[in-house]
């Protein structure tokens, strides 16, 4: 019995995947686990889990792709499947089921509803004619079905689909003391709350490599978020490859290395599109321009005090700073960068920035003060209205939607109907300016109070979970105007070392918000398959960082590898060589004389 015993405690120690645990024993968790298998993230709408479970060898394991797929939907599933099978099967799993198996999963079959079916499109069109432009909550729509042996998902488009493969690959999981895949009987249908769920990035303040971009790519599909909005440049650089003003990049660059060549952001943006995912760039102006005026000087705006040029006053402006709003030069100049961009990036719209936008500098400079009384502007505002106009003018003639921050319509400028306003301010509560901008029209996307490049002490992302975006005083109309949310990573304090650590997993919980119903709300119920979540992407290796006191088995950095559990992606190599035939011999001669002691005493 004390030998059985022994061996039951050493089994489970080994293959145990995630436990929680408490702050303090005087301070229990309170909540329930959930069941091995069926933790999703982020939750389905409807989810009727079973007992029964089928068990999956990769030799026996198959890909069905119904008729009505056209080339471009099954290029994109075909690619996925590829890395997901990297996902399912580790080299330590069994890849062939024993002569006499029962209950095995044999295939995952894709259809697209046969009223959506669509026209069939060559290879080389599929980058433009199937780019993930969502504007509805039914295109991601999917059903999932686990059952007789086979898996089976069913959706209104590609992008449900998508979505319905990564639910899937949750199912998907090692039961303890086994060396075998499982899946249990599941029944899921799904949709998201809102169309826009997005994660900003900055690369200008510190430069991400494209390699960790993708990364990111990949980690956003994992919590079914679909827009990247990338933040390309700002003062301290400027590391987007133009070819139009090369000296953007040569001069406004940290360094050569430290730029994103276009072919290397069209790879990005079609990495992008096979995980359903938008890639949108931000060009901010006029403010946030200095790296803008390295290579052209002429483009700044001159900061003048006590009638000299060139002077900076600390907390207000600096020497030279943002765009020149009286010049031709300037609008031109911007309108061919848009128009370089619009012929790199696929999504139809820009970001145009906007925010910050100091008056101190323009009426510091004659020049313009000049300009103003000479066009009868009678407040700085005024000008900022000039510069919007001209500039959302250019956008739109190109074909572009626009996007911008709230400042502009603070600033009581008069922006354009169809622009969306990006709310990120908390100089305010958050409630009050989706109010008033619901009520002036505009649609919306919520951020102020998911910026995730703030830290604090504790368990930071139950607040980002509690956040419920209707929560303000409004019609049923207003409400409908907001279109999902972003989570914001500025990247002052934030670089390749710690950018996926800072930002996920407590970006995982704005995904469940924004995709999940609005009664999903309880944290205490979250945390645990927020915890679970987190160990599943560092088995996929996604260095997620911790929610809670816990551990995730053997697939946690640095440790040694199980014989099962081992992460399945390495993006970056670790520094840390492990000989994981000389962890298992040192294991078994510890419990060799572990056993030897107990008999001992």
């Amino acid at each position: 019995m004390k030998i059985l015993l022994l061996f039951v405690f050493i089994v489970f120690i080994y293959n145990v995947n995630c436990i929680l645990f408490p702050i303090a024993v005087r301070l229990p968790l309170n909540g329930t686990p959930p069941d091995m298998g069926g933790s999703l993230w982020p939750k389905p709408n409807f989810q009727e889990f079973k007992n029964e479970q089928f068990y999956i060898y990769k030799r026996n394991f198959s890909l069905v792709l119904c008729p009505e797929l056209n080339n471009c939907e099954r290029d994109i599933i075909e690619k996925l499947w590829s890395h997901y099978q990297n996902v399912f099967f580790t080299p330590k799993l069994p890849n062939e089921s024993p002569n006499n198996a029962e209950n095995i999963l044999k295939t995952v079959s894709f259809r697209i509803k046969p009223e959506n079916k669509k026209s069939k499109f060559k290879l080389s069109e599929c980058e433009d004619k199937y780019y993930p432009f969502i504007q509805d909550t039914e295109t991601e729509s999917y059903e999932l079905n686990v059952d007789e042996n086979k898996a089976n998902i069913i959706a209104s488009s590609i992008w449900g689909l998508v979505r319905g493969l990564e639910t899937f690959s949750q199912l998907v999981y090692t039961p303890l003391n086994s060396n075998k895949l499982a899946v249990n009987k599941t029944k899921i249908i799904d949709k998201p709350r809102y169309f826009h769920r997005g994660i900003m990035l900055d690369s200008a303040r510190h430069f991400i490599p494209l390699n960790l971009l993708k990364k990111h790519i990949d980690i956003m599909m994992y919590n079914k978020m679909n827009v990247f909005h990338w933040h390309l440049v700002d003062d301290q650089s400027f590391p987007f490859e133009s070819k139009v003003y090369p000296d953007l990049h040569k001069k406004g660059a940290f360094s050569p290395i430290h730029v994103y060549t276009q072919s290397e952001i069209k790879e990005l943006i079609e990495f992008a599109r096979i995980r359903g995912i938008r890639v949108i760039p931000e060009l901010d102006t006029p403010g946030h321009t200095y790296s803008w005026g390295l290579g052209y000087p002429d483009l700044i705006t001159i900061c003048w005090k006590d009638g000299k040029p060139f002077q900076e006053i600390y907390n207000f402006h600096g020497k030279r700073e943002i765009l020149n709003p009286i010049q031709n030069f300037t609008y031109e100049f911007v309108g061919e960068l848009i128009k370089e961009l619009k012929n790199v990036f696929k999504d139809p719209f820009i970001h145009l920035g906007m925010d910050e936008v100091y008056y101190r500098c323009w009426e510091s400079n004659p020049n313009i003060t000049e300009f103003m009384k000479s066009n009868n502007m009678n407040s700085t505002k005024d000008l900022e209205q000039y510069y919007m106009s001209r500039v959302l003018s250019a956008a739109n003639s190109l074909g572009y939607k626009v996007t911008v921050w709230q400042d502009v319509w603070d600033n009581n400028v008069k922006v354009f109907n169809n622009t969306i306003l990006q709310i990120w301010k908390s100089d305010k509560d958050w409630r009050e300016y989706l109010q008033k901008a619901t009520k002036d029209g505009y649609q919306v996307i919520l951020s102020s109070p998911w910026y995730l490049n703030y830290i604090k002490y504790g368990s930071d992302w139950y607040d980002f979970y509690k956040i419920e975006p209707t929560d303000f005083t409004g019609t049923e109309a207003q409400k409908k105007l907001i279109i999902g949310g972003e989570a914001c990573m500025w990247s002052e304090f934030v670089d390749g070392a710690n950018s996926i650590s800072r930002l996920w997993p407590r970006a995982s919980a704005i995904a469940e918000r924004l995709w999940s119903t609005m009664d999903l709300n309880d944290v205490e119920e979250a945390k645990f398959r927020l915890d679970d979540h987190r160990c599943r992407m560092l088995k996929r290796g996604i260095e997620a960082g911790p929610i809670f006191n816990s551990y995730c088995g053997n697939y946690e950095p640095y440790m040694s590898k199980s014989l099962i559990n081992e992460p399945v992606f390495n993006y970056i190599e670790s520094t840390q060589q492990i000989n994981s035939a000389n962890k298992n011999q040192i294991f078994l001669l510890f419990n060799f004389i572990l056993i030897f002691i107990f008999f001992k005493v």
